[in-house]
């Protein structure tokens, strides 16, 4: 029925039943866990209001993004910022795959890191 009304994917901070249905229809569903319970239907219901998810502050126009990694919410508000940063990102991460490939080990931050006196490394 969500799908039928426009919905894409649906994301809860509660537990889900019927994950093989769910996904038989096309929905990607994102919960904290599964349960073999229905859902109580009878309300209290909100739209278009904040809700809190996983201990993060969603509100209504904030984009929410997810894969089988988990999800992500951009706030409305730094929407563009974000945006702007993608083709760096997409560049780091590639030059570092490239750098995975060609044999790298230990990237150059974590040996920083290990050198800097911040890390302890325990037997």
């Amino acid at each position: 029925m969500a799908r039928n009304l426009g919905a894409v994917a649906f994301v809860t901070d509660g537990c889900v039943r019927d994950i093989p249905g769910i996904r038989d229809v096309g929905l990607p569903c994102f919960s904290a866990g599964v349960t073999p319970a229905s859902p109580v239907r009878n309300g209290p219901g909100t739209v278009n209001l904040a809700i809190v998810v996983g201990g993060l502050c969603v509100e209504a126009g904030d984009v929410v993004i997810g894969d089988i990694d988990g999800v992500v919410v951009v706030p409305y508000e730094r929407l563009n910022a974000v945006i702007d940063r993608l083709t760096a990102i997409r560049a780091s991460e590639a030059a570092l795959v490239a750098r995975v490939k060609a044999g790298l080990g230990v990237p150059d931050w974590v040996n920083e890191l290990f050198s800097s006196g911040k890390v302890r490394e325990v037997d």
